[in-house]
């Protein structure tokens, strides 16, 4: 891993909520009730957004589940899901959905 990790100001909280948007589909953000199909984000640990998840994950947003030679896995946690504005029943319906 190369750089600091990024301090939590609103910039970076912004740009956080886009990749937790994005590893979940951006689909279960309230009023929207699509489906679901996924929790993960792959990126490269070279790319700008390694480092946002890494802050994400010291914040508790997000976890890391894996890697590959194609990047390291990232999965959005329940707090992260309540961040997105998901209710405690939402999430359970978001893990039942993802089995």
């Amino acid at each position: 891993m190369t750089g600091t990790i990024p301090v939590l100001d609103v910039t970076n909280l912004i740009l956080v909520l886009d990749i937790m948007r994005h590893s979940i589909g951006n689909c279960h953000i309230p009023k929207r009730g699509r489906k679901g199909f996924r929790n993960y984000f792959c990126v490269d640990k070279l790319h700008s957004d390694h480092m946002l998840c890494a802050a994400a994950t010291q914040w508790g947003l997000m976890n890391i589940t894996g890697s590959t030679s194609q990047g390291i896995y990232y999965e959005v946690t329940d707090l992260g899901l309540r961040v997105l504005g998901m209710t405690p029943e939402a999430i359970t319906k978001f893990h039942k959905e993802l089995e």
